[in-house]
């Protein structure tokens, strides 16, 4: 779950037999962001796709990072413009050590500047220059 910054709204990613699903709740309505067969492609939210996404974390008014543990790599979701837009943040090119990331999280005093990641395989915690 991540709280939006400057608002009460609240983002959840679940994956539920196979299929994963990204949602907006706000004030107890739900809207579907994002619902996908597993696999890995950028773009367009409805056309992005991720393979078992794990923890999230915002890092901005507008920009959650998800952690894409199959495809190895952090994924960034741009969701408060009119195009909301997955991209790849950080991936095992830019960052040989990422392997399998369950965890994200911006530190608190740098947002725009450093992540935490947290690796299932090494049990290990990278911090990251974004």
């Amino acid at each position: 779950m991540v709280k939006h910054p400057a608002k009460d709204d609240t983002v959840l990613a679940t994956v539920d037999h196979g299929i994963i699903e990204i949602n907006l709740i706000d004030l107890g309505h739900t809207a579907e962001l994002c619902s996908t067969a597993h696999g890995y492609t950028d773009g367009a939210l409805g056309q992005s796709r991720f393979n078992n996404p794990r923890g999230m974390a915002s890092i901005s008014d507008s920009t959650i990072l998800i952690a894409d543990k199959d495809n190895h790599r952090i994924r960034k979701l741009d969701w408060l413009v009119n195009e909301r837009t997955v991209s790849t943040l950080l991936d095992q090119v830019l960052c040989s050590q990422l392997n399998s990331p369950t965890l994200v999280t911006a530190d608190p005093r740098n947002k725009d500047k450093y992540v935490y990641v947290a690796l299932l395989n090494g049990f290990t915690l990278l911090k990251v220059i974004i």
